[in-house]
């Protein structure tokens, strides 16, 4: 049974050792934000090629490069693993992590099916290990500011949710956006955080932690390597309340995450999580009569910094999973992105309806 994180005494606590597993791009930003984290050390890295793992250690200040993946699971003094390695290899990574005793925040998506994530939630039942996919902003003080405001009716009740994440990225077939042997695709890559974020925001208006489409509506386009290049889904849930989100890995938009209601409408200045430096963020509330109010959050640490505090707190408290997205959200997640990959033609563009 999920556990609350006490989080009251885990400054006196011993920092938890983090092993990053793969040397990419999220691995450095995530290894820089464990760097400022007075809950975390890093202390070993792996990498397929052990070359990568000694220069990523070099840069980083990570006090043991590994000779190979099971070299950094056999040592004592790993507690955690960090998976950032591409999503086709997030099961098997993810399950010889947690045989090995280890607690493990995996890249999203978690998996890349229901199916791998029902296996990957089952082993970590099994083991009584940790596991968390690494949806960071549902850990931001910003996501916490918005589902208060949503529960105490600012905008009345919520009616439409409007969220995308989109970039653009040149088209290079072997690279892992649009290679579909290492999982390319914008639902999985990117698409799968307006999905958790409009089940997020369904879940405050039904008083649960999430709650899952009755109903999806879905169209886009396939690119020459087979896999989605943009996505858009609609999406009907309980209590009157629809969204409609999208996703692009070839163009470059606004992104964003509305919630409009009776009342008003909030967004997110910055929906997927403050990346750079300041003090604050904001949510701007836009009544149905009246100014916009500017709504300032403060925060002292980047984004991955809390999401590493975050799963600190909650493992020092003895919890195997995060109230911020427990097991069944990422089943009930991998389980909507499966059905919008399955509305997707495989040539052209057309729409098709499918029920949860």
């Amino acid at each position: 049974m999920l556990r609350s994180a006490n989080t009251s005494s885990t400054a006196s606590l011993a920092p938890l050792r983090w092993g990053i597993l793969g040397t990419g791009k999220i691995a450095r930003t995530f290894a820089k934000a464990l760097s400022r984290s007075a809950m975390s050390e890093t202390v070993a890295v792996a990498s397929r090629d052990p070359a990568k793992a000694r220069t990523f250690a070099a840069v980083e200040e990570i006090p043991e490069p590994a000779e190979s993946y099971a070299a950094m699971l056999e040592n004592p003094r790993v507690d955690i693993v960090y998976i950032a390695t591409p999503h086709t290899t997030h099961l098997d990574r993810t399950r010889e992590a947690l045989r090995a005793g280890k607690h493990v925040l995996c890249e999203k998506p978690l998996g890349m099916s229901l199916r791998d994530v029902e296996l990957m939630t089952a082993c970590a039942r099994q083991h009584k290990r940790f596991l968390m996919e690494a949806f960071h902003y549902r850990c931001h003080p910003q996501t916490a500011v918005l589902k208060a405001k949503l529960q105490a009716g600012l905008i009345g009740k919520p009616r439409i949710i409007d969220a995308d994440f989109s970039f653009y990225a040149d088209f290079i077939p072997e690279d892992r956006l649009f290679n579909p042997r290492l999982g390319g695709g914008a639902i999985l890559d990117v698409g799968c955080y307006p999905m958790s974020f409009a089940r997020m925001v369904a879940g405050v208006v039904s008083g649960k932690p999430f709650a899952e489409p009755s109903n999806l509506l879905a169209t886009g386009y396939r690119g020459t390597t087979g896999v989605d290049e943009r996505a858009v889904a609609i999406l009907q849930f309980p209590q009157q309340l629809c969204a409609e989100i999208s996703c692009s890995t070839r163009f470059q938009r606004t992104q964003r995450a509305i919630v409009i209601g009776e009342e008003g409408s909030l967004s997110l200045t910055e929906p997927w999580g403050p990346r750079g430096g300041g003090t604050q963020t904001q949510l701007i509330f836009t009544p149905n009569r009246g100014t916009p109010e500017v709504i300032n959050i403060p925060i002292d640490r980047s984004l991955f910094t809390y999401e590493a505090d975050h799963v600190a707190a909650v493992i020092a408290g003895g919890a195997l999973e995060s109230p911020c997205m427990d097991w069944g959200d990422s089943a009930g997640n991998a389980r909507a992105l499966d059905l919008w990959q399955a509305a997707i033609p495989r040539h052209g563009s057309s729409h098709q309806t499918r029920g949860s």
